[in-house]
């Protein structure tokens, strides 16, 4: 597979339900499942996602309409390691904006963990290129941000995307009021939702086999009909609708190495020697790390900016072969929305029926 570094990670047995004050519900919160969960029962074997391959566009598809584009994601992740499609990404601002807001904050205790089991981000080089029955009806780059959970979307009427226009990678912004990240680049459309900046953290959807129903039920008749947008290895991305997207693993900072804990001795320790030794990474209610102050601050721009530099020290310092970025510099989140109609009988996304 594209990302194997064989590590494996003991079993969780602790709290099932996400219960802080997390972000919008589209970006990451509200999951009612175990640490890993929403990867760990990605085993689809190839020949279990077998489909019919769509049509590939001509090539000058990709050669001149609508070149590929280019660019680091990054996930925040359990040591478990599963394939990135029906999950969720973001850049390197939003990744922080996720750890910050509903991870550091809300550690288990009793496991010695933090909040899902997270250990460390990894960054993908990830070639995305949306069909060109979207681009020809939108000229965006992007679709619309889905959220995914234990590998199923949970927005109103997603299928009729998939219906429609195959496994369409999309993205959203996160809100800058709830932890002030922003990228060093332009990020979304001069005055898009009233911003002045336009620079707001980014999430993306990167949609597989069986998009609309969870791990374990997925059935082939499904993956049949909707077998996503991962290529696959040793392919190239080529916009059909069944080939949107490929992510490779390009390195990946374990979260203690990069906060470096230390004790009152001067000894260096992981995060379970810090927080048995009284050390909470951060508070809510305080807005303060106890023996760290490294996540102090979340709306502190300042100290965002830090916190950001320093991911990019350590992954430059693991990996000084890799650039520190990719076209993410040149690239804007740019979907504004489905056109009346578009969908003719089905039901449009995001919108609940019911």
């Amino acid at each position: 597979s594209a990302y194997d570094s064989g590590q494996t990670t003991t079993e969780y047995a602790g709290p099932m339900e996400f219960s802080g004050n997390g972000g919008p519900r589209t970006v990451a919160g509200t999951k009612v499942i175990p640490t890993g969960a929403d990867g760990v029962a990605d085993d689809l074997t190839d020949m279990q996602t077998n489909h019919e391959p769509a049509p590939a566009p001509p090539p000058e598809y990709a050669m001149l309409t609508n070149k590929p584009m280019e660019l680091y994601m990054y996930r925040a992740q359990s040591d478990k390691n599963y394939p990135m499609r029906n999950t969720n990404l973001a850049d390197l601002a939003g990744v922080l904006w996720y750890l910050h807001n509903e991870i550091v904050g809300f550690p288990d205790r009793e496991n010695s963990i933090r909040h899902f089991g997270i250990t460390r981000i990894i960054r993908f080089k990830v070639t995305v290129l949306n069909p060109p029955e979207f681009f020809e009806a939108h000229q965006t780059k992007f679709g619309p941000f889905v959220s995914f959970g234990a590998g199923k979307c949970s927005v109103p009427n997603c299928g009729s995307i998939w219906r429609k226009y195959g496994g369409l990678v999309g993205c959203q912004t996160a809100d800058k009021k709830v932890a002030a990240y922003g990228s060093k680049w332009q990020t979304q459309p001069l005055g898009a939702a009233g911003c002045t900046e336009c620079n707001a953290p980014l999430w993306f959807s990167l949609p597989g086999p069986c998009p609309s129903h969870e791990y374990g039920a997925k059935s082939a008749s499904c993956i049949w009909e909707t077998p996503g947008g991962d290529c696959g290895s040793g392919k190239s991305v080529t916009g059909a609708k069944d080939c949107t997207y490929y992510a490779k693993w390009y390195g990946e900072v374990s979260l203690d190495e990069m906060l470096n804990f230390t004790l009152a001795d001067g000894s260096r320790t992981d995060f379970k020697g810090f927080t048995a030794a009284g050390g909470q990474e951060y508070d809510k209610l305080t807005d303060r790390g106890m023996l760290t102050t490294f996540w102090d601050g979340i709306l502190n721009k300042t100290n965002n900016n830090l916190r950001m530099d320093t991911v990019r020290w350590w992954f430059g310092h693991k990996y000084p072969k890799y650039p520190l970025e990719l076209g993410e510099t040149k690239i804007q989140c740019d979907f504004s929305g489905w056109h009346h109609g578009e969908f003719g009988s089905d039901p449009v996304p995001g919108v609940d029926n019911r």
